[in-house]
């Protein structure tokens, strides 16, 4: 047998696609590289673009006034004492810079108190403003914003709020809003009894009040007096409505027996009096009560027959006779 040399060169052709295919890959990859790198560049560039075109300018807008004294609204008419007032005037600043300006409280048309203000962008910012309120009626009280030196306001339409048809005159009226004394008709004991009238200042000047209540006897119209405490009764404001006040009240029914008539009314004073009547109601007063508690359902065949038990309670601390 013979021996033969195995040659290579058969083969060395067929790596020649191979060689091929990596230059042309490389040469892709060389070529993609750049696009790469910026790609992530461009879609930062592209967040911190701004997300609105909102105005940079400011925009003062005057979003509340209110009556911080005495005052109140009287058959839907803002109504004020006759002294001086402090009006609680809001203001903010819906635009993207700050801004310069006069807040000026108005009172028909005539400066009456005023502040300078600078105010940054957003923020919000209350201010007091002085009235001394004479008596008059159909008052109109405004707050105005008004830009000064080289501020710039971007929406004039919200730079002032009113508030129209103002009264100046004082108000003394208190009204009962509740209570816990004995209902009409009600079964009272013969002990000691106490509870409230609920009062609220319903004018705009602070106030005294208290009751004059009295039980009289049906048979013998004689009279007793009920015990009552004095309150003051403060008054409120539209900014800040009055507080309720209770007036304390109390007799002792130990020695009454029968139907009594209680009744009377509210003393209100202040530079002079009033009274608000207290409807009058009719009360028994007794030791003799009893409950009679009805005897328990039960089911029975037809022609049967049953005894029934009711109980006949006495509820009060004496004997008594029943029939």
């Amino acid at each position: 047998m013979g021996t033969y040399a195995i040659s290579r060169r058969g083969n060395e052709p067929r790596e020649t696609p191979r060689k091929a295919f990596t230059v042309a890959f490389l040469v892709i990859l060389l070529f993609l590289l750049p696009l790469l790198a910026n790609a992530p560049e461009e879609a930062s560039r592209t967040n911190v673009l701004p997300s609105s075109g909102k105005s940079t300018t400011a925009d003062v807008a005057v979003t509340d006034l209110l009556v911080t004294t005495p005052s109140v609204m009287v058959s839907g008419v803002p109504t004020l004492a006759p002294q001086e007032h402090i009006i609680r005037v809001t203001i903010q600043n819906l635009g993207g810079s700050s801004a310069d300006g006069n807040l000026t409280l108005k009172i028909n048309g005539v400066d009456v108190d005023s502040r300078n203000v600078s105010i940054n962008a957003i923020d919000q910012e209350d201010h007091l403003l002085y009235w001394d309120a004479s008596v008059g009626s159909g008052i109109n009280i405004r707050a105005v914003w008004e830009v000064s030196g080289s501020s710039t306001d971007s929406d004039p339409s919200n730079d002032e709020m009113s508030l129209t048809g103002v009264n100046v005159v004082a108000v003394e009226d208190a009204t009962p809003i509740a209570d816990s004394l004995p209902e009409d008709g009600q079964n009272v004991a013969r002990a000691l009894w106490a509870g409230d009238i609920t009062v609220l200042n319903t004018g705009n000047q602070n106030l005294s009040v208290t009751a004059q209540l009295t039980l009289t006897s049906s048979i013998s119209g004689i009279q007793h007096a009920v015990t009552s405490n004095t309150v003051t009764a403060i008054s409120g404001s539209l900014a800040n409505p009055p507080e309720p006040v209770n007036v304390s009240l109390s007799f002792d029914g130990t020695n009454l027996e029968g139907t009594y008539t209680l009744g009377g009314s509210l003393l209100v004073t202040g530079t002079s009096s009033s009274s608000v009547t207290i409807e009058s109601r009719t009360i028994t007063f007794t030791t003799m009560t009893a409950t009679l508690i009805a005897a328990n359902d039960r089911n029975l065949d037809p022609g049967a027959s049953s005894v029934l038990n009711f109980i006949l309670q006495n509820s009060r601390t004496e004997d008594d006779n029943f029939t």
